[in-house]
């Protein structure tokens, strides 16, 4: 989205309709501070390139762990994806980010097998996630 006043806005009516949301892949083309300060996110996702960049020398890890508090500081969870060794948990667990995600905790499962059988969706009442065999 280029017009940053729109995008102000529908992230006001989302918040005020009781919604909340991440900004993803913090750190990366326009997932930067001033998207930040337009919309006001409830959880950043830093992008792997971050940490990854600050795994490489204390003073970009010092920078990293500074905008890690800012965040926490005005209520905004803290969230490093991308995690895919053990060196980068204990890396993530020193930044005392809020959460993680990555290939090292789990990778992606379909729907059917991290899912009952059924669910309820809103528009469309239940539906078998299971393909019958009749």
């Amino acid at each position: 989205m280029t017009n940053p006043e729109i995008l102000t806005h529908l992230c006001k009516l989302i918040h005020n309709n009781g919604y909340k949301f991440a900004l993803d892949d913090f750190g990366t083309d326009h997932s930067n501070v001033e998207r930040y300060i337009a919309v006001h996110p409830d959880i950043i996702k830093l992008d792997r390139s971050l940490f990854v960049t600050a795994m490489q020398t204390l003073e970009t890890s010092k920078l990293l762990k500074s905008l890690i508090t800012a965040f926490q500081e005005n209520g905004v969870s803290v969230l490093m994806e991308g995690l895919e060794t053990e060196e980068e948990m204990f890396f993530a667990a020193d930044m005392k980010v809020d959460m993680l995600q990555g290939f090292y905790l789990g990778v992606p499962e379909a729907i059917a097998v991290a899912f009952p059988q059924e669910v309820l969706l809103p528009e469309r009442g239940r539906v078998n996630l299971v393909k019958s065999s009749a």
